[in-house]
């Protein structure tokens, strides 16, 4: 496996010169931009961006190599996550119904084993069922309300808040926050920041449910 130090992206952004959509999104949870080629990957991130599972995650993070029947072979993923239950590496399609050609198919078969002997998981994922999934309109506002700003004391006030509840709503903790869309934005921002869980299941409501996440735990432990 050839790699870069930190899982830096193994090859460049190009733009202008492809028809798929290609930029930088500006990632919270990483701390940086993120490179993407398509709009597959670009929606792939907006999900990592808010599953608080996903501590951190890299972009065409490394090259696997290999020969087979004599002939050299090369893998590059789209992603790599950091989960709270260990590593794994995306491959992101557009749509399901565009399928891998038949040595495409047969690449990613090899990747996925030698990714297993070191023990890395490998998923499949599309930027359509990100899109037409219950939870979108909430990934969607979350990721929208990301650069949005809460101090390190408003972070512990929500900690204790709910350490003491043990869970609460959006509708309570955003008036906490200062109310309104500013305090509902500012509670939001705080998911990509790990300091609190939200249930992805459908769109953010004033009563949906919201609990400590990794980092949120870490403030009052």
């Amino acid at each position: 496996m050839s790699h870069y130090p930190d899982y830096a992206p193994v090859r460049k952004l190009v733009t202008g010169r492809r028809a798929q959509p290609t930029g930088l999104f500006p990632s919270v949870k990483n701390g940086r931009g993120m490179e993407y080629e398509s709009s597959g990957e670009r929606f792939g991130f907006w999900q990592a961006e808010v599953e608080t599972r996903v501590r951190h995650y890299f972009e065409q993070p490394f090259m696997l190599k290999w020969i087979e029947a004599g002939k050299r072979r090369e893998y590059t993923p789209d992603r790599l996550e950091e989960r709270t239950s260990g590593w794994t590496v995306i491959e992101m399609k557009y749509s399901a119904e565009k399928k891998f050609d038949a040595d495409y198919t047969r690449k990613l078969e090899v990747a996925s084993a030698l990714l297993a002997k070191i023990g890395m998981r490998f998923e499949v994922d599309t930027a359509e069922r990100i899109k037409t999934s219950p939870g979108f309109p909430a990934i969607e506002e979350i990721v929208y309300s990301a650069s949005f700003v809460v101090d390190q004391f408003e972070r512990v006030e929500v900690a204790e808040y709910l350490k003491r509840r043990e869970t609460s709503s959006v509708g309570e903790l955003a008036e906490l926050l200062g109310g309104g869309v500013d305090g509902r934005a500012r509670l939001l921002s705080l998911v990509p920041r790990r300091v609190i869980a939200l249930e992805l299941d459908g769109e953010v409501k004033i009563d949906t449910p919201v609990s400590l996440a990794e980092v949120g735990l870490g403030y009052v432990s």
